[in-house]
């Protein structure tokens, strides 16, 4: 009895395993029956390390326009979303009062030059001294230099764009009165776009200036191809990443900075020498 259910145990485990080693072997022959696509030489291909890298997506030229001086918005003549040209006119300020005080400095000028001119002929008639002549003419200067305070000062009256871009925000309103060093508006340029992402160290010696990244944006199929221009000397020791950035080749209509995406190192390949034949011998 002890033996018939001996032999019964055996026959099991033998169905068992020869089952096991049938899907083993059925597995083995769909991977051998499996066509593999060839990469052709030369061709950049996709590092299995480098997949899935997180990148953000930033402008190369962005800023943060500020007021320089306290006086009243007179006038705004963009708004969010608009495209602007360089130095293009975007806010105006009420100067008036810089205006008038322009008015007085001049009148001064003008005065001191006339003293001065005045203290001249007398000089050359011996009615004044060399005393009097030189501090009409420092009259002079100190007016002048007046004059040209004002005149820098009165450059902020109006808010220029520093560069070709888009108005990304705008945080004051007309008749709004701004104290100095307040932020006005936001420019972002949208044209120079770059891809900023933080690499796993251990992909630090793949990565150099020119290597292709292969990049795709969060909810979007399209694949862009951006360059590596520049590389942090160092890796940071707490996270053990290294910081790059990369420049698309060629500019994407509707791509905008902040969005986030993946990203894939590009290696390429070497295209396989041709070996020099031997010359037949006579």
């Amino acid at each position: 009895m002890a033996l018939k259910h001996a032999f019964r145990f055996d026959v099991g485990r033998l169905v068992f395993w020869a089952r096991q080693w049938t899907v083993l072997l059925l597995g083995g022959l769909v991977l051998a029956m499996k066509p593999v696509q060839a990469q052709a030489p030369g061709q950049p291909s996709p590092t299995d390390a480098g997949s899935g890298i997180p990148f953000q997506v930033v402008s190369d030229r962005e800023a943060v326009l500020s007021s320089q001086m306290m006086a009243r918005v007179e006038l705004i003549n963009i708004k969010l979303g608009d495209r602007v040209t360089k130095d293009q006119v975007l806010v105006v300020f009420d100067c008036k009062e810089l205006e008038a005080k322009r008015a007085g400095a001049v009148a001064e000028l003008v005065a001191a030059s006339d003293t001065h001119q005045s203290k001249l002929r007398l000089q050359g008639l011996g009615a004044a001294g060399e005393l009097e002549v030189a501090l009409a003419a420092s009259a002079v200067d100190r007016a002048g230099a007046n004059v040209s305070q004002i005149d820098a000062s009165m450059i902020n009256c109006k808010l220029l764009a520093p560069f070709a871009g888009e108005i990304s925000s705008v945080r004051v309103k007309q008749q709004e009165v701004v104290a100095p060093n307040q932020a006005v508006l936001d420019i972002v340029d949208t044209q120079n776009l770059k891809l900023h992402m933080y690499l796993p160290a251990t992909l630090s010696r793949k990565v150099a200036v020119g290597t292709s990244i292969a990049a795709r944006i969060n909810g979007d199929d399209q694949v862009r191809t951006a360059s590596v221009t520049r590389i942090n000397p160092r890796i940071d020791g707490a996270s053990q990443t290294l910081e790059v950035e990369a420049v698309f080749i060629k500019q994407f209509p509707g791509l905008k900075p902040g969005s986030l995406g993946n990203g894939q190192i590009l290696v390429t390949e070497a295209k396989p020498q041709k070996k020099n034949k031997p010359p037949k011998l006579p």
